[in-house]
């Protein structure tokens, strides 16, 4: 599973397509805060992010942590594996699935 290897790079406020981590915490996570007298939640999204990464960029960073040549070419292919437009399948050459859901393939 790569979700370990990445795990420690985020921040304890982050919910967001994240391994046990929930849309359920994220409030409660707020509740807390507004329990403790603060007054203002930032939800922040950035849009088309997934649509827009860098493949060979992401690979660069990935292969930094990820020493195992098959998990590896698994991320590569997985980003190739192009998307679904009109039932037709189109290649990819930027972006990333989004959530990189493929932890249940790497176990």
């Amino acid at each position: 599973m790569l979700a370990p290897i990445f795990e420690g790079a985020f921040s304890d406020s982050s919910f967001g397509f994240r391994v046990g981590r929930s849309a359920h915490q994220a409030v409660e996570c707020a509740r807390k805060y507004y329990e403790a007298g603060y007054k203002w939640v930032v939800d922040i999204v950035v849009a088309k992010f997934f649509d827009t990464v860098n493949q060979d960029i992401l690979m660069g960073m990935v292969a930094v942590k990820v020493k195992d040549k098959r998990v590896l070419r698994l991320v590569w292919r997985f980003l190739k594996s192009g998307v679904l437009v009109n039932g037709l399948v189109s290649p990819t050459d930027v972006g990333a699935p989004l959530g990189w859901a493929f932890e249940s393939v790497v176990k």
